[in-house]
């Protein structure tokens, strides 16, 4: 399970997302890793993840018809017999995903195939209903599988969760946000482990929240910005990384 987390800033899961920090322990935690956030938006992240290689920095990377991807572990393990989606809470039309994501080896779930709704003045689906159709939906999906989730309700301006989640408010729009992805992925994290209790969950931010006290450096004409990484497995050692 592969979950790419919109606006996941450094020290975001200590401050406000109390179920992930309760999971830390039993996994490999980098508190600082690099992320790729050029032209490409949040896409860049995808190019980055699953081609493992560098976006491009004058253009937007999905936007390169024909391209094969020919590095996309996502693709050969497909070719091996493993199952493998990416669920999104937009339209197929984002980026080009309906397009890109077969190439990349993935079955897209995207909002449409969901049977999602987009509400007026919201960017994407919300977390909840994205997390609700995707366990809905995993039991279909046969192992050995790969899933990627992609949230979308904390991204900015972190006021998304205003109009549905009931949980605790702080006042702080970011940490709000964050709190009620927390909520949600729990959720998720729970469903996938309950059904695959030896599988492995990869969490990352797709890319830095954009705030002043976000980590970003910008430099000769790029942008760095650093975002969390956690694993989690029960195979995995659990420890803490902070030389990325």
């Amino acid at each position: 399970l592969l979950v790419q987390v919109e606006s996941l800033d450094v020290g975001a899961i200590e401050r406000s997302m109390p179920r992930l920090a309760a999971r830390i322990p039993t996994g490999v935690y980098y508190p600082r890793c690099l992320a790729y956030h050029g032209p490409g938006g949040s896409s860049d992240c995808d190019v980055a993840v699953v081609e493992g290689c560098e976006p491009l920095w004058d253009a937007v990377s999905f936007d390169q018809p024909g391209y094969p991807w020919p590095n996309s572990w996502v693709q050969r393990l497909r070719e091996a017999g493993w199952s493998t989606a990416l669920a999104h809470g937009l339209p197929g039309a984002y980026f080009n995903f309906a397009q890109v994501m077969p190439r990349l080896g993935y079955e897209l779930w995207d909002l449409d195939s969901l049977g999602l709704v987009q509400h007026p003045g919201e960017f994407g689906a919300r977390d909840g209903d994205l997390v609700d159709a995707v366990l809905a939906r995993l039991p279909s999906l046969p192992s050995p599988c790969v899933l990627h989730v992609v949230t979308m309700t904390s991204h900015a301006p972190f006021k998304q969760q205003r109009a549905w989640w009931s949980g605790p408010i702080s006042g702080d729009d970011y940490r709000d946000a964050m709190a009620c992805v927390d909520a949600q992925l729990d959720r998720l994290l729970t469903g996938f482990l309950d059904r695959a209790p030896r599988g492995l969950v990869v969490l990352f931010g797709d890319h830095a929240a954009g705030l002043p006290s976000s980590a970003i450096e910008r430099g000769d004409g790029v942008q760095r910005e650093y975002v969390p990484l956690v694993i989690i497995g029960a195979d995995v050692p659990p420890r803490t990384d902070v030389r990325l």
